[in-house]
């Protein structure tokens, strides 16, 4: 957020865990119930870009369906797929949620007894080792994550 802020750019940031906790509390981690959070999740996007807004929603996974859904009702949309193995993210698991899952305390964890559904195929791809600074993943990035939207809503970052 701050990055792109510095390079004049206003996003609109969506967390999933934070969407969920907001807007999705009547619902689980079944299957059907992660498609209704993500058919909800882009009409909110949607609204938010059909006002000119840039939006940032991270999800993890989504299904095909929700995939293809997005990308007819999102002006602009792009999916843009982080590329990690399962031990970073484990690695990074600051909420404990795969820790929990290895002894047997939760379940319905994509990577873990879920399987992970990228996107087909996605706009880019951001290879996350951990290695590169979040500055060097955005410059090597930049003009796929904001072309389109310069483009569409006539803005210059």
């Amino acid at each position: 957020d701050a990055l792109l802020r510095r390079r004049g750019v206003r996003p609109i940031l969506l967390d999933g865990d934070e969407l969920r906790a907001a807007l999705h509390a009547d619902l689980g981690f079944s299957a059907n119930d992660r498609v209704r959070v993500g058919e909800r999740n882009a009409r909110l996007a949607a609204l938010l870009a059909d006002q000119g807004h840039l939006v940032v929603c991270c999800s993890v996974s989504l299904q095909a369906a929700i995939y293809d859904r997005n990308r007819q009702l999102i002006r602009n949309y792009a999916d843009v797929l982080i590329d990690v193995d399962l031990e970073t993210v484990v690695a990074a698991d600051v909420k404990g949620i795969y820790r929990s899952v290895r002894k047997g305390q939760a379940s319905h964890v994509v990577g873990m007894d879920i399987a992970p559904s990228p996107p087909p195929p996605p706009a880019i791809v951001v290879r996350n080792d951990r290695k590169a600074s979040i500055e060097t993943v955005v410059d090597d990035h930049w003009e796929e994550l904001i072309g389109g939207y310069r483009s569409c809503h006539g803005r210059r970052p």
